[in-house]
């Protein structure tokens, strides 16, 4: 009798697919996540984009930049996302969603991508941060800190401009 059993187990473990189309990871506290990313920045994918592909299961998408909180980003920015977050993604979009997208530079393509996957996807809907409590409120009280932060810039030549301007100004103001 446990023969017939382990027998047709083995044989439904066989014949079964094996395939899911998901991905896990392992999850950070908030803390590591802010200390790991590269760039951090709110906005949106735009999926209407052609994306980068990649030997990985990560695409690049247009991203586009509301805020700058950290990192040097321009206005044609590309960031990665896992091949089975579009689908949950686009649809938070549709309800009005965006992301403070937390990036580390990837190894296998020329784009960023979220710090360990969904732990740098840190969504957000209506100006309120949508996660559990213990993220929300790390999250919440990071966006506070972090509120004036400024927009995505054009060019880079805008990053010096301002600098030197007010540099000027003052030796001006000196002689």
């Amino acid at each position: 009798m446990k023969r017939v059993l382990l027998l047709m187990l083995i044989v439904f473990a066989v014949s079964t697919n094996g395939e899911v189309s998901a991905t896990s990871y392992e999850t950070l506290e908030p803390q590591k996540v802010v200390d790991r990313a590269e760039i951090i920045v709110i906005g949106q994918y735009n999926f209407e984009s052609n994306p980068e592909e990649s030997d990985f299961i990560y695409r690049g998408y247009k991203f586009n930049v509301e805020q700058v909180i950290d990192g040097d980003v321009h206005d044609k920015f590309i960031a990665g996302i896992d091949i089975y977050d579009v689908s949950w993604a686009k649809e938070f979009q549709k309800e009005g969603g965006k992301f403070l997208l937390l990036l580390e530079q990837a190894e296998f393509a020329d784009y960023t991508i979220p710090v360990v996957a969904q732990n740098g996807m840190v969504k957000i809907l209506d100006g309120k941060v949508v996660e559990n409590n213990s993220k929300r409120l790390f999250y919440e009280e990071f966006l506070e800190e972090n509120s004036s932060v400024t927009s995505v810039k054009e060019n880079s030549n805008l990053t010096l401009l301002l600098p030197m301007s007010l540099a000027i100004l003052s030796l001006i103001f000196i002689i």
